[in-house]
């Protein structure tokens, strides 16, 4: 596995971020996170402190500084964890999200947090998650990497259910980025976008809970044209996963 590298952007608690330095100090998440970057004081910065991470503070408006930082930094990726801001591209390095529902379904412009639970508890839904995506201009319409399945059961509130989705946050991340690492997933400087590899889906099958991964394909397609961002999709096969706790 080759080195691999990335900035995690943060507005708030900052339990992402927590995640994954957990489980690189408990060597199971073989990256490097290079840095935090927070547009406003929040809880991720203490998290950070607590692992010698360096803070960086951006204004959220300003794109120069944002790519110039990107830049500095130079990491293979940058990871929105639970960033509530646009994110500034095209940019000098690529982005992933992690949103709360199983796009496109409950995804835009202000579907964030509980508004995405509670959205799809009034809709009757019997099965919600999260999904993984690539970041593009338009809010959670980049394409999907990775998604994964969860109940909504009889009786959830929005914090039950944000509970449950969350949990299977902290599964799915971090097995994205081992794919993405593994070059599963491929970042390449030609396209600056996303391949991956032909004939693979990727299955977990590891976890403390009970996984049901079923493997479907669907058929390969290019997105491209987005400024300097350029996302091209080869062979795209999506593990449909489902978290059963």
């Amino acid at each position: 596995m080759n080195h691999f590298s990335v900035v995690v952007f943060a507005s708030g608690r900052g339990r992402t971020l927590q995640n994954l330095l957990q489980r690189i100090e408990e060597e199971s998440l073989p990256l490097e996170v290079k840095a935090l970057v927070v547009h406003r004081p929040c809880n991720a910065e203490v998290i950070a402190a607590s692992h010698d991470l360096p803070v960086h503070h951006v204004d959220a408006e300003d794109r120069g500084s944002c790519h110039q930082l990107l830049q500095e930094l130079a990491p293979d990726l940058v990871v929105l964890a639970g960033w509530i801001r646009p994110f500034p591209v095209p940019a000098p390095v690529p982005a992933i999200n992690i949103h709360p529902s199983l796009l496109p379904k409950y995804g835009g412009h202000g579907m964030y947090g509980r508004r995405v639970h509670e959205a799809v508890i009034a809709a009757g839904e019997q099965v919600s998650g999260c999904t993984i995506h690539l970041v593009t201009e338009n809010y959670d319409e980049g394409p999907v990497l990775d998604h994964m399945e969860v109940p909504v059961k009889e009786g959830d509130t929005a914090e039950i259910l944000a509970s449950r989705v969350f949990e299977a946050e902290c599964q799915l991340l971090p097995s994205t980025l081992v794919a993405m690492a593994n070059g599963e997933i491929s970042l390449t400087d030609a396209t600056r976008g996303i391949r991956l590899e032909h004939g693979e889906t990727r299955r977990h099958e590891k976890s403390v809970r009970t996984w049901d991964s079923r493997a479907a394909s669907d058929p390969p397609h290019h997105l491209g044209g987005l400024h300097r961002l350029e996302i091209h999709v080869r062979h795209h096969c999506r593990s449909h996963q489902r978290f059963d706790p």
